[in-house]
């Protein structure tokens, strides 16, 4: 359960840093959490 939050955390760090501001950040992450809960059952 803690490996999930930090992954979850992580990935969202992740994300903040590769894009240049956070609505752009927020829109991946969205997207990447949609993906990840449809193809993971």
């Amino acid at each position: 359960m803690v490996l999930s939050f930090m992954y979850y955390t992580l990935l969202g760090m992740m994300t903040v840093a590769l894009t240049p501001n956070i609505e752009i950040a927020m829109g991946l992450s969205f997207l990447i959490f949609i993906f990840w809960n449809v193809f993971s059952g």
